[in-house]
């Protein structure tokens, strides 16, 4: 979906994206990058999914192998319906565990060692430890297709250049808007 909007962004405003203002970790001086959309590539998948679309994971703490699935556009939209209603249930050590999070994975997480029974897996997912969510959320990202976002920004202040993600505004698309 991100190569779909990005490629309409070039092709309607072209290459030049202004997102806004920036902190240079250099200097400390805000600054207004330019973006060369040009510039940013597709993501290189090196791990593909098996024949039911499902990628293998260990997770690291619990030592438990699951079996998990990419998100879709519907998924998606339910996510943001459960962050939306309820500010999430309380983990280990009373940390508020997003509903948000919680549903991802619900959605997510196909199998836990070769067991399919969601309560089963609903179980796993309330006693995951920050660390396994962290690390899995990382893995997640990296099998996804899609734009990679890593960019390499230049202070104009300063001249520092530093990576970070290209933060998409609304001045994606609506570039003279001030919000």
């Amino acid at each position: 979906r991100n190569a779909v909007l990005i490629h309409a962004r070039r092709t309607g405003l072209g290459e030049e994206y202004k997102p806004g203002k920036m902190i240079c970790p250099s200097c400390g001086e805000s600054y207004e990058p330019i973006v060369d959309l040009s510039k940013l590539a597709l993501k290189k998948l090196e791990n593909m999914p098996d024949a039911k679309g499902e990628y293998d994971f260990l997770l690291p703490i619990m030592k438990k192998n699951i079996k998990f699935r990419l998100l879709n556009g519907k998924d998606e939209n339910r996510i943001s319906k459960a962050s939306q209603t309820s500010s999430g249930q309380k983990g280990g050590a009373g940390f508020k565990i997003s509903k948000g999070v919680t549903e991802r994975y619900r959605l997510q997480i196909m199998e836990v060692e070769g067991n399919r029974d969601k309560i089963y897996i609903s179980k796993l997912i309330s006693a995951m430890p920050m660390k396994d969510s962290l690390v899995f959320r990382e893995y997640s990202k990296l099998v996804s297709p899609g734009i990679d976002f890593n960019y390499v920004f230049e202070c104009t202040s300063c001249g520092h250049h530093y990576e970070g993600d290209v933060p998409m505004t609304y001045r994606l698309f609506y570039p003279d808007a001030n919000l």
